[in-house]
């Protein structure tokens, strides 16, 4: 059976949560806090797709009502085989949205999808630099909203302008506002000035599987909201989009959870292959009960994936 794309009132919850950033100590380095996207901005339509050619996906009705010609939107599977999905959207034809990828290996007839915009980085942090980070005349005296480039494996720094009054990026003097927060991907603030700032985000709340890309290399993630989320119900460990295991920490996936609210590190853990011992473990510590306790659900995820190898992996949300 298939449903037309509709642009009714979103069904998904709405969230709000604070979060203070530490300052620099005196005398001492900078601080970092890592943040997670995990309060998404309203849902533009959810439908069933109808039929899927290659990067084409259709719906009863038109879909190109949905396109915003000052945002980049993405597609999202929420369910079947291909569920956490997810595609940037590059134009619009008729009844069909077209995609960046080929659709066809994640999105049957029926299936159920969504379609949000990415956020700005004026979105969360104001175009007035609503929050008060610390300004400057160059990113090295000003404190930083750092995005990771998992694909160049380095960062964008990007910081407000304390003259032109503007969001920028090092090194380039032009307004960097409209920048694009990619869903799923985290950032990280790094402050050079002193004293703590409260970060209030608010949004619809992203509990729907998402499938993480990861690089070779250092990636930095936004997670799914998930109100029970031990490592061991967070990220798969089997199926078809599992965590790269490994005998030891030096041949498997590294994960590392950076709380934003307390600034505590959990982690790094793996899943050790072994025959005879399987399962998560943190690292250096042969029988850590550390992967069965619940992590703050503001969480983002640094996963660091040693083998040159790139792929998905599960991570699955839950507001029970």
């Amino acid at each position: 059976c298939s449903a037309p794309l509709s642009e009714a009132a979103s069904t998904d919850p709405l969230g709000f949560y604070a979060v203070k950033t530490a300052g620099r100590p005196e005398n001492g380095p900078p601080a970092r806090t890592y943040f997670g996207l995990q309060l998404l901005p309203a849902l533009k339509f959810a439908g069933q797709a109808v039929a899927v050619n290659g990067n084409r996906m259709s719906f009863s009705n038109p879909a190109g009502a949905v396109a915003d010609p000052d945002r980049t939107l993405y597609l999202h599977v929420t369910d079947g085989a291909g569920q956490g999905f997810i595609s940037d959207i590059t134009g619009f034809d008729g009844n069909d949205v077209i995609c960046e990828d080929n659709l066809a290996p994640w999105i049957t007839p029926g299936v159920m999808v969504k379609i949000r915009p990415h956020p700005h980085l004026s979105d969360i942090f104001g175009s007035d630099n609503r929050f008060g980070l610390g300004s400057g005349t160059d990113a090295a005296g000003a404190d930083n909203v750092v995005i990771w480039d998992p694909a160049a494996q380095q960062e964008q720094v990007y910081y407000f302008h304390s003259v032109r009054n503007r969001w920028e990026k090092r090194n380039v003097e032009a307004d960097a506002g409209k920048t694009r927060l990619t869903y799923p991907y985290g950032l990280y603030i790094v402050r050079r000035s002193t004293g703590g700032k409260r970060i209030s985000l608010s949004g619809e709340i992203g509990y729907e599987p998402v499938l993480l890309p990861v690089r070779q290399g250092a990636n930095v993630f936004s997670l799914p909201v998930n109100l029970s989320a031990s490592l061991d119900n967070l990220i798969a460990s089997t199926g078809p989009f599992a965590i790269e295991k490994g005998r030891n920490a030096s041949r498997a996936d590294l994960l590392t959870f950076e709380e934003p609210a307390s600034g505590i590190t959990k982690g790094p853990f793996y899943y050790r292959s072994s025959s005879f011992d399987r399962g998560w473990r943190e690292v250096g510590i042969d029988d850590s009960e550390a992967p069965l306790q619940p992590l703050d659900l503001l969480s983002p995820l640094t996963l660091r994936r040693r083998e040159a190898t790139t792929g998905y992996v599960l991570a699955r949300g839950s507001l029970d």
